[in-house]
């Protein structure tokens, strides 16, 4: 079944090594019954991500999920597990970075809509992937629009954008070059920039 939706939820789980904490979730959902992945795991979601950014894959994601059964989610849903109870706590810096760069990445490989990208909590009663992380559901659903939009965008016009903004060109009109020239000049001088 293709891949429509991803669905966030949290391990509910006190600060561990990612290590730890998959073994623990890894060991819970065998006990459940949860099938063997192709990558030898039972863990139901398909990625985990711990505190400091760590990301797991833990299941293919062609695979059926055994995370979230409503509305076939486990079939047609990708499930991203941050590590950590964000009912008590708040996700870390390193984390939401990690899950806005796999979110973008799963949007593109798969076309799903960031509307699409859903909480566990949005199909069942559940706190699954509570409230702190919920609260940022609006700023990473933003943060992953923006770098779709960024990638869509043709190179010269990231170009001329940052040129601008950064104060490099303000008018593009009476230029001493051509056009695609200074495009070309500004592409050199913002990628330099971000090698520094």
């Amino acid at each position: 079944m293709t891949k429509t939706h991803i669905i966030i939820h949290h391990s509910a789980t006190p600060v561990e090594s990612i290590k730890d904490t998959i073994k623990g979730v890894n060991s819970a959902h065998k006990n459940r019954g949860f099938p063997k992945s192709e990558l030898g795991y039972h863990v139901g979601y398909h990625y985990m991500i711990d505190f400091f950014g760590n990301a797991i894959q833990t299941r293919m994601d062609h695979e059926i999920g055994a995370h979230c059964r409503e509305q076939k989610m486990n079939y047609k849903g990708i499930g991203v597990c941050l590590i950590g109870n964000f009912v008590i706590s708040k996700p870390t810096n390193d984390q939401i970075e990690k899950l806005i760069e796999t979110l973008t990445y799963l949007c593109t490989k798969y076309k799903i809509p960031v509307k699409n990208i859903k909480y566990h909590g949005e199909f069942k009663p559940t706190s699954c992937c509570g409230k702190n992380l919920i609260n940022s559901m609006n700023y990473i659903k933003n943060a992953v629009k923006d770098r779709l939009h960024e990638k869509q965008k043709d190179w010269k016009d990231v170009a001329k954008e940052w040129a601008m903004d950064n104060g490099v060109i303000t008018k593009w009109d009476n230029l001493p070059f051509t056009e695609e020239q200074t495009i070309w000049l500004a592409e050199v001088l913002r990628k330099f920039k971000n090698l520094r």
